[in-house]
């Protein structure tokens, strides 16, 4: 998470998109071993693409990075980060559960 009323922690403004090193879901740190590092749970650096990216086509860039769509990209908008884009929840919102077909 990005604080701005902390003492040495980056607001969002301050942090360039290739400098993210991960994006760790709160789940993934709630489920961490009590003694793992924050650093440890940091596995691959997402993808970063532009505002203007295709749902699909970030969908494409995530899979790529980390072998599932169900990950994260970094968001930028005129070279600056904008936001995260969760993969996860674009699949859900593009393919709701209950318009799956019986299988």
């Amino acid at each position: 998470a990005v604080v701005t009323s902390r003492r040495g922690v980056a607001s969002l403004a301050e942090v360039h998109p290739g400098d993210v090193a991960a994006i760790l879901p709160l789940a993934a740190l709630l489920t961490a071993p009590p003694a793992a590092l924050v650093g440890e749970l940091c596995r691959e650096r997402p993808p970063v693409v532009r505002a203007e990216t295709l749902v699909t086509d970030a969908l494409c860039a995530i899979a790529d990075r980390v072998g599932t769509e169900c990950g994260h990209a970094v968001v930028t908008h005129n070279g600056d980060l904008s936001g995260i884009f969760d993969g996860a929840q674009a699949l859900a919102t593009l393919m709701p559960f209950d318009t799956w077909p019986e299988p």
